[in-house]
C-alpha cells in the first residue's frame, strides 16, 4: 500500500442490521451502481451534514431570534422553515 495513499484511510468496521433495513440497502445499493461500503458512506456522510445543517440552524435562531427587527425575524422563521422543509424531504 502507498503511503498517503486513499486505501490507507480505510477503517474496516462491522455493524448489525435487522435484515429488512440490510436488504433494502442491497437493493439501493444495486440499483444506484454503488457497493455497500459506498451506500453506507453516502448515507452517513449525509445524516452527518444534515445533523450540521440543523445545528447551524439552531444557533442562527437562537442568536438572532430576538435581537432583530420583527421584519427581520419574520424573514428568519421563513427562511428556517424552508430549511426544515428541504432537510426533510431529503430525508
Amino acid at each position: 500500500m502507498i503511503e498517503g495513499s486513499s486505501a490507507s484511510r480505510v477503517i474496516r468496521t462491522a455493524i448489525s442490521l435487522e435484515r429488512e433495513l440490510f436488504e433494502q440497502g442491497e437493493a439501493t445499493a444495486l440499483r444506484l451502481g454503488l457497493t455497500r461500503s459506498g451506500l453506507f458512506a453516502t448515507a452517513l456522510r449525509e445524516f452527518l451534514e444534515r445533523r450540521e445543517n440543523e445545528e447551524l440552524a439552531r444557533s442562527l435562531e437562537e442568536a438572532y431570534g430576538d435581537g432583530i427587527t420583527d421584519e427581520e425575524q419574520e424573514q428568519l422563521r421563513a427562511a428556517s422553515a424552508s430549511f426544515r422543509r428541504m432537510i426533510e424531504r431529503d430525508q
